[in-house]
């Protein structure tokens, strides 16, 4: 029996859903309104990179994915290198083209965890009526 390839995003969406987040399949499926760079994080813990101290996100620029994203009007995220480096709680709005809005809070100690090579999972502010977990990964 051949092996099937995945890529890093199939990869990583697969890590998400069996590290027990409550996202299912069909709903990182139907995401497809990520920020564009593709990928997903996992659950605290996950990835790699980072070993003694390096930062994660200095050679892997930060990946986003919004699950159960709106295919037409799609929230949007941006974590950048410079955020994960800087290290401070951060508030981001994912508002993107919806014509609602989520905001979403990183904090500190997860920022941290982005450096080690760690994936984090957020859930949003309740915005139109429900929230989406977001998730964020470095490596």
């Amino acid at each position: 029996m051949g092996r099937t390839m995945i890529d890093r995003k199939e990869f990583l969406k697969s890590a998400l859903v069996l590290a027990g987040t409550g996202v299912g399949v069909a709903s990182l499926i139907a995401c497809g309104g990520d920020s564009g760079k593709g990928g997903t994080g996992g659950s605290n813990g996950g990835g790699t990179g980072g070993a003694n101290g390096g930062n994660a996100c200095d050679t892997n620029e930060p990946m986003e994915a919004i699950a159960d994203n709106h295919p037409a009007g799609p929230h949007t995220l941006t974590v950048s290198a410079a955020d994960v480096a800087a290290g401070a709680n951060k508030t981001y709005s994912i508002q993107g083209s919806s014509g609602h809005d989520h905001s979403i809070t990183i904090s500190a100690s997860q920022f941290g965890m982005l450096k080690a090579g760690a994936s984090i999972t957020v859930v949003a502010t309740s915005g139109g009526g429900h929230t989406h977990s977001v998730s964020v990964a470095c490596g």
